[in-house]
């Protein structure tokens, strides 16, 4: 009985160094996440910092009951039984972590669309009398400032208060996530029936980012429909249940290679880009529809300081994916060859062009991230094309 016991003893101090070994390499793990993924996400830096914390402890608890149930002061029983119960509770649990993980990503499916990924906004009805203009692009066209004023409608009330000028009327008909495709997709089949008289037209950043085809929100090679994008389905499609958005998340923060930095000069997405807004011009021709073009603003500029560096967001969030990431250069040439593209198009097709990105000062002041608006951009904008949008009429009247 004695032999038996030292023997039992043995194998269990044994069983401790061998669990203490797997113990460690899982723990060193932890110290080679995903640095891109982190950056872009503070709640798993948190989690990764909490993470390394609480397993050593962990840990040393383990050790600390094998080493009781080896001298005989704790049964092994009771730690399987505890174990299993721990178990149960999570199973217990997980069905209502599924219900309200789904409620958030899934369920609520009335803002998505078949084909456009979100429900386009589309004008409920448009009066002959006026002069109407319809107003396509991502978010910058769409969001509105934190005293809900959005461009669009600040530049109406401007025409119409300096100039008297009472019948226009602007359509805030933007959308994020938005790319030309969506834009094209939606004038043919929901915008063009209504004959608007101008259309105003702002694309660049959602184009330019679709290029990045090894981002989370992407789901294989580029293509040039940009079927590869996701975009904001991204999550529903590639994370359906919650226990798959726990492991896609979880196993970024172990054991992941340095990130690679993607630096290019190369944006097959510019043809289709290209594609698309000439496609625009055309059928609004066709319909006596005027086309105006308009660059974007953004923050993009040679010697950023840190902080502008941080506020990048859309770059910093969505250019990156699998231990890649776009450098800032990349981003920085991409959002200058978009903007020139829009000018090109502009002398091509013979339509006339607002350069907007001249008009807002490059820095925090006026953007709170690559392209999104503080509430003075919004005063900025619409003062301007008050002017610009009713001199361009002129002119081509």
């Amino acid at each position: 009985m004695k032999n038996s016991k030292k023997f039992y003893s043995f194998r269990g101090r044994i069983f401790i160094v061998l669990f203490i070994i797997l113990a460690g390499f899982i723990y060193r793990g932890f110290f080679y996440p995903d640095q891109i993924f982190l950056n872009a996400n503070p709640l798993f830096k948190t989690l990764s910092v909490v993470i390394l914390i609480i397993f050593p402890l962990i840990t040393l608890l383990t050790v600390f009951i094998l080493i009781r149930i080896i001298q005989g002061k704790t049964k092994l029983s009771s730690f399987v039984l505890s174990l299993v119960m721990f178990l149960i509770m999570i199973l217990l649990a997980y069905p209502f972590g599924e219900y309200f993980y789904k409620k958030r990503y899934r369920m609520n499916l009335e803002k998505y669309h078949t084909f456009l990924q979100l429900k386009p906004n589309t004008p409920d009805s448009v009066s002959d009398k006026n002069l109407n203009i319809f107003c396509l692009g991502g978010s910058t066209t769409e969001f509105k400032d934190k005293n809900g004023r959005d461009w669009p409608s600040l530049t109406e009330k401007l025409i119409k208060e300096r100039y008297k000028i009472d019948s226009i009327k602007f359509y805030n008909l933007g959308k994020q996530w938005y790319t030309t495709q969506h834009s094209l997709i939606n004038y043919i089949q929901n915008l063009r029936k209504f004959k608007p008289d101008v259309l105003l037209v702002m694309h660049n950043i959602n184009d330019l980012l679709v290029n990045a085809d090894f981002s989370r929100f992407s789901n294989g090679a580029f293509r040039e429909d940009y079927g590869h994008f996701l975009g904001p389905e991204a999550l529903m499609i590639k994370y359906g249940s919650l226990a798959e958005f726990i492991y896609n998340n979880f196993k970024l923060l172990w054991y992941r290679p340095k990130p690679f930095d993607v630096d290019t000069d190369y944006f097959p997405g510019l043809n289709s880009f290209k594609r698309n807004l000439t496609t625009i011009i055309e059928l609004a021709k066709l319909d006596g529809t005027k086309v105006i073009l308009m660059t974007q603003p953004n923050i993009y500029k040679s010697g950023m300081s840190d902080k502008e560096l941080k506020s990048l967001t859309m770059l910093n969030k969505e250019a990156i994916g699998d231990g890649k990431r776009w450098t800032y250069d990349t981003a920085f040439r991409g959002i200058i060859a978009y903007n020139d593209a829009i000018k090109e198009i502009s002398v091509f097709m013979n339509v006339p062009l607002i350069d907007l990105d001249k008009v807002v000062p490059k820095n925090l002041d006026y953007f709170y991230d690559d392209v999104h608006y503080q509430s003075k951009t919004y005063d900025l904008i619409s003062s301007f094309l008050s002017e610009e949008i009713l001199k361009i009429l002129k002119e081509n009247n």
